[in-house]
């Protein structure tokens, strides 16, 4: 599962009762969407440097 499959598994979470507390989700959510951020920046500065 890369980053993006798992923004779209926490947002699909999100929208049924589940087990986990809301702000778990929330707070991973947030983290996934920082790391894809950090990972579409990254990809850019490579695409820079070659």
């Amino acid at each position: 599962m890369n980053i993006q499959e798992a923004i779209e598994y926490v947002l699909y979470l999100k929208k049924y009762p589940v087990n986990y507390k809301r702000e778990k989700l929330d707070d991973l959510f947030e983290l996934l969407t920082r790391l894809r951020k950090c990972e579409i920046m990254n990809t850019e500065l490579n695409r820079e440097n070659v």
